[in-house]
């Protein structure tokens, strides 16, 4: 059956069809990946069938997270679904830079937002590295909130993170964040009916959607930012392939220090951040 489901995903020219074949079949008879090996005998009825629904379901261009219904990111796994954005590894990258200015804090007792949370991977993430964090995290999406509250519930993490609903800065007010982390849409809007199926009918537009250059909602971010970040506070921006030193200059005009952009791990400038104010020693 995995033999026939690598020739199907080939003719397709999905890739790399061998971990398609196995993160379904591994799905189909609830055990890890790693488990397959210790598999020898032949599939039954009911689990071939199903093997077989789920392979249609993967040449159909359904994204192989949404069918397993969850995905590792950071050091967890993460529960997804239409509601979210398929957690990637590049989004990693502005974990890691946040983490490194974090724990220049004493004790690492920071008040930190995420704005635009999603499956709240990067909220998540950070609660689990820093114990000693105050987490918020915003989102317009009422799906993408309880995908992730339903994260952090599964994680222990639930009374670690308050999960707001609203638009960007809108359901925190006047109040001050030490770190403002944000995956936002970057994409411009003529592109994404160029994009693979798997991501333009799968994935909520509105998580991809960032306006005609694709910065709209970053414009945004970075104007009201400062209102809302401590003195020697940081603000830490993914943003899409070819943005990095708009975005920086961007900041930069509206007042921000010690800009800098950081690679993902293609090479591609990813990340950008700044800090507001003052600025502390790290």
């Amino acid at each position: 059956m995995r033999q026939w489901a690598i020739k199907r995903f080939s003719r397709e020219g999905i890739e790399p069809t061998h971990v398609n074949a196995d993160e379904l079949l591994a799905h189909c008879l609830g055990i890890g990946r790693g488990e397959l090996c210790n598999v020898t005998r032949p599939l039954d009825k009911k689990e071939r069938e199903l093997y077989k629904k789920l392979v249609e379901r993967r040449l159909n261009g359904e994204p192989l997270q949404q069918i397993l219904g969850h995905w590792g990111f950071w050091s967890v796994d993460l529960k997804v679904t239409r509601d979210v954005m398929v957690p990637r590894p590049e989004t990693e990258s502005l974990v890691e830079e946040a983490l490194n200015i974090a724990r220049t804090y004493e004790d690492e007792r920071i008040r930190i937002l995420d704005l635009g949370t999603g499956s709240g991977n990067i909220a998540i993430a950070l609660a689990k590295e820093l114990p000693r964090a105050q987490v918020i995290a915003t989102d317009i999406s009422r799906g993408a909130l309880a995908v992730a509250r339903e994260n952090a519930r599964i994680l222990g993490l639930e009374e670690r993170i308050a999960f707001l609903q609203g638009d960007l800065f809108l359901p925190v007010a006047r109040r001050r964040f030490d770190l403002i982390v944000s995956n936002p849409p970057y994409i411009p809007t003529a592109v994404i009916k160029g994009l693979d199926p798997e991501i333009r009918c799968f994935e909520p537009i509105m998580a991809l959607d960032g306006g005609e250059d694709g910065l709209g909602l970053i414009r945004r971010i970075v104007a009201h930012a400062g209102r809302h970040l401590s003195s020697g506070g940081w603000l830490f921006l993914e943003t899409g392939d070819g943005q990095a030193q708009g975005v920086a200059e961007m900041m930069d005009e509206k007042g921000f220090q010690r800009v800098g952009t950081v690679k993902d791990i293609l090479g591609i400038p990813r990340v950008v951040k700044g800090s507001w104010g003052w600025t502390r020693s790290s």
